[in-house]
């Protein structure tokens, strides 16, 4: 949650956009679109890679999909593997892309470590 909002001041504070225009922000999962709507309101625009209802571990965004999500400013991602493809993608488009690992230092249990 620390870094989600350290991500959102960093980019307020340099955004470099027409008055109207607002920043945008692009997260894995619907889930994550609540938290960022809490966290910075009406500031910025949220945009969802994987659909509510589609299966974030075997969800491949459209090419027309993956252009559209080039033009974001920063990207709150979750160590999904379909993300490592796309992170590729859109920092070639988008050089100034800041992307946010919110797993980073996070020990995550395994599928072997459920009982």
């Amino acid at each position: 949650m620390k870094k989600l909002i350290v991500g959102l001041l960093l980019l307020l504070s340099c955004n470099h956009s027409p008055k109207n225009t607002k920043p945008s922000v692009l997260v894995t999962v619907p889930p994550y679109v609540y938290f960022i709507k809490e966290i910075a309101g009406s500031v910025v625009d949220v945009e969802v890679l994987v659909p509510p209802g589609a299966n974030p571990h075997i969800y491949e965004p459209s090419p027309k999909q993956v252009q559209a999500m080039a033009k974001v400013q920063i990207w709150f991602r979750l160590g999904e593997s379909i993300e490592k493809k796309i992170l590729t993608v859109l920092r070639e488009q988008n050089c100034e892309l800041q992307d946010v690992n919110l797993t980073q230092g996070i020990d995550l249990l395994s599928s072997h470590d459920h009982v």
